[in-house]
């Protein structure tokens, strides 16, 4: 009867943690780096996306299904700050395309905003001087790709252009 008793305690006790859980922690488990940033920086880009915990992880916090985030931490604009990428979604929060991208920056003060959420499930950056952000063209399907552009005067990126694949040079005409 001990033994039984001991065996349900070493599983219950097993249990807690994964119960315990929050956004953030598990947002940012197994990311390279990640002890870069505070827990309360973790809390404040965790409180910015549209996830949510599940069953069994994360989920966007509209459909309720899982949701797989990647994330990658980087100094996009070589200012001595680190930008949090973060991929995530699913077909039924995002229609066809079921990935969004959003950049997460945060200002001098320490405030945490996003600077871009847009379609794609992996984005191509051109290198920029230092100080400047990249321009971002994420990966989305079909052939007319979309380009972002940061706007310091809205201090977010915007739709700067579109560009056709070369194997479908009308593909941008009319957009």
């Amino acid at each position: 009867m001990k033994l039984r008793h001991s065996k349900l305690l070493l599983l219950a006790a097993l249990a807690l943690p994964a119960l315990a859980q929050s956004v953030p922690d598990l947002l940012f488990k197994g990311v390279a780096n990640a002890q870069v940033l505070s827990p309360a920086d973790r809390q404040a880009i965790a409180a910015l996306l549209p996830i949510a915990i599940g069953p069994e992880g994360l989920v966007d916090s509209e459909c309720k299904q899982a949701s797989e985030p990647v994330v990658t931490l980087r100094d996009l604009n070589r200012d001595g700050r680190t930008e949090v990428i973060v991929i995530e979604g699913n077909s039924c929060a995002y229609g066809m395309k079921g990935r969004v991208t959003h950049v997460v920056t945060s200002d001098a003060q320490g405030r945490w905003r996003t600077v871009i959420s847009a379609d794609g499930d992996e984005v191509h950056m051109q290198p920029a001087k230092p100080g400047a952000w990249p321009e971002i063209m994420p990966a989305v399907r079909g052939f007319c790709y979309p380009v972002w552009g940061y706007a310091e005067t809205q201090r977010k990126y915007v739709l700067k252009g579109r560009v056709a694949d070369p194997k479908m040079p009308d593909a941008c005409k009319g957009l």
